[in-house]
């Protein structure tokens, strides 16, 4: 299992931003959005596709806290899948979207609340408001 130093984390942190800059952007390529986030997998040694269709059990299993894992790698995890699913919403597929989205939810709600993120970087409790909204769950 590889394990994220602070300064891996912070690149992946950079890398990720700027997708979600893309993203933001009007005509964003979703084309380059998908390559940069498979991209960003490959460098926290997870494969895109697998992470996809994992669940979130199945996730907190592989990184979660109870399991020892490396609280930044289910950070990163989580935010992947969270910008995956903007990815899947400006591509007009609502299914796919909501379900990176509500992954990404779970995860976030058990990344530790004392992990020290890179500079920029959204928290997890942002992250958590803004999945729920965008599922429809403004409580």
């Amino acid at each position: 299992m590889i394990v994220l130093n602070a300064q891996q984390l912070q690149r992946l942190a950079e890398s990720l931003l700027r997708l979600e800059r893309l993203l933001e952007a009007e005509g964003g390529d979703t084309g380059v959005i998908r390559e940069g986030l498979d991209e960003a997998a490959h460098r926290m040694g997870v494969h895109l596709a697998v992470v996809r269709l994992a669940d979130a059990g199945t996730l907190l299993q592989m990184h979660g806290p109870a399991s020892g894992g490396d609280p930044g790698k289910l950070w990163a995890t989580a935010e992947l899948l969270f910008l995956d699913g903007l990815r899947a919403r400006a591509e007009g597929d609502p299914g796919e979207a909501e379900r990176q989205l509500e992954t990404a939810l779970a995860l976030f709600q058990e990344v530790d609340s004392g992990l020290t993120l890179p500079e920029l970087s959204p928290s997890p409790q942002r992250r958590v408001e803004q999945a729920r909204r965008l599922l429809g769950r403004d409580s």
